[in-house]
């Protein structure tokens, strides 16, 4: 831990990345406001929720062109520049009166900027690579992991108050201006970043890669197979990539089911509704900040495996209070869950940018992404559709019967083993 914090330019960047964050959070509660001031509400809302869709599909696509992009460091800084001018755009067009053509460019727009965030965040990948050693690269992301969590808490909050004090089109600007910081800190920190890669290079994929005989989407294709390969060939990645997406399609319906729980039984509440729905957020996100701590020290030595499985008997746990209809299990078994995810995700990432290919980290990332959101979205959907014909305790029976299969594979497939040694852990 004192090594990072003494680590400078570790800690700048990180700061540099939280500034952004704070502005997109600023913007986007901003805009869920702006689009309460228009008569057609749902109309705009679902233009919003439409457009928040394509970034997760395009995570690959970002990812493969951020391996084959050269000058990375550069192009890191035009990112964010055309974040700057697409916000400044966006703050223009919000001094005009609201309208829902204002809401559309925003969303496109949007679009854009997301794309570039995913852009700018493969590029990164392999410059981080020099910024930390491998040794401490579990330790970083669980340090920027804590980190983001507990700021996303105090962004939240201060992002409310700015709403109130200020005009969308201000608050656009503001997040103009924290990319503009970005960029800036990015600037002065350049010098230093460029030492790091004279010493070590960058390495580079091939660009001659086939070119006459295949075209673009061919080229990704290719790296799409290649980097499932590279994943399948180590057995913690293998194993997760059947345990996390059905974890996350398990997971997503858990908003749903309890507002459907509060309109079906007001015991269940704690207080009042908004009381319950924010206890949960906080259980959860209480649960991966202490999670991000420990895994720095009591819970170093605990395998990926052995996690995973700790993170099925979570999300059982999760299904098991809400059939019963007890909320501080329900509560209790989130913190558990939100424990084992902050602790598995850093050395999840640690171990994928420590054993695989730096020049294909960014393809194998955004296809990862994109894998792990698929059960999201098929799991979105079919409760959009169960929910108009069972009642809530029928919903929470299914999954509780689909989380308790996915706890009995865990425990079938991952061994009962607690010490992660690196390849001795398999």
């Amino acid at each position: 831990m004192k090594k990072l914090l003494s680590n400078r330019l570790y800690m700048s960047l990180m700061g540099a990345d939280l500034l952004s964050n704070f502005g997109d959070m600023v913007y986007y509660l901003a805009l869920m406001n702006y689009v309460l001031q228009l008569p057609d509400t749902k109309l705009a809302l679902s233009v919003v929720n439409f457009s928040e869709i394509f970034p997760v599909f395009l995570s690959l696509l970002t990812g493969y062109l951020s391996d084959r992009t050269r000058n990375k460091l550069a192009t890191i800084k035009l990112t964010q520049l055309f974040r700057v001018l697409l916000y400044v755009g966006i703050g223009c067009a919000m001094t005009f009166e609201p309208a829902l053509w204002i809401v559309i460019l925003a969303s496109v727009f949007n679009v854009f900027g997301d794309f570039a965030g995913q852009y700018e965040n493969g590029l990164y990948i392999p410059i981080s690579l020099r910024v930390v050693s491998d040794e401490d690269r579990a330790d970083s992301m669980a340090l920027s992991q804590s980190v983001f969590a507990v700021s996303s808490i105090l962004f939240q909050t201060t992002s409310a108050a700015l709403i109130s004090f200020f005009t969308y089109s201000q608050l656009a600007f503001l997040n103009a201006a924290t990319f503009l910081m970005s960029f800036l800190i990015l600037v002065l920190l350049t010098p230093s970043i460029k030492k790091l890669l004279a010493k070590n290079p960058l390495k580079m994929t091939e660009n001659r890669e086939d070119g006459d005989e295949k075209g673009g989407f061919g080229r990704l294709w290719s790296s799409l197979s290649l980097a499932v390969r590279e994943l399948t060939s180590v057995p913690e990645l293998r194993l997760s990539m059947v345990i996390v997406p059905v974890i996350n399609s398990i997971f997503v319906v858990l908003p749903s089911l309890l507002v459907l729980m509060i309109a079906q039984d007001t015991a269940f509440m704690l207080g009042n509704a908004s009381v319950t729905l924010a206890a949960v957020n906080i259980a959860m996100t209480v649960g991966m900040i202490v999670g991000s701590v420990l895994v720095m020290n009591l819970l170093k030595k605990m395998s990926i495996l052995s996690l995973l499985r700790m993170g099925t008997l979570g999300v059982f746990l999760m299904f098991v209070s809400l059939f019963l209809h007890q909320p501080y299990l329900l509560l209790l078994s989130l913190v558990f869950t939100g424990i084992a995810t902050g602790a598995v995700n850093p050395k999840y990432n640690a171990l994928i940018y420590n054993r695989l290919p730096e020049e294909q980290l960014a393809t194998i990332e955004g296809g990862l992404m994109t894998y792990f959101q698929l059960g999201t979205v098929f799991s979105r959907l079919l409760v959009s559709v169960l929910i108009l014909v069972l009642t809530v305790n029928q919903l929470a029976l299914i999954f509780l019967l689909a989380a308790s299969f996915l706890l009995l594979y865990s425990l079938k497939r991952v061994p009962l083993m607690t010490v992660d040694e690196d390849n001795k852990n398999i």
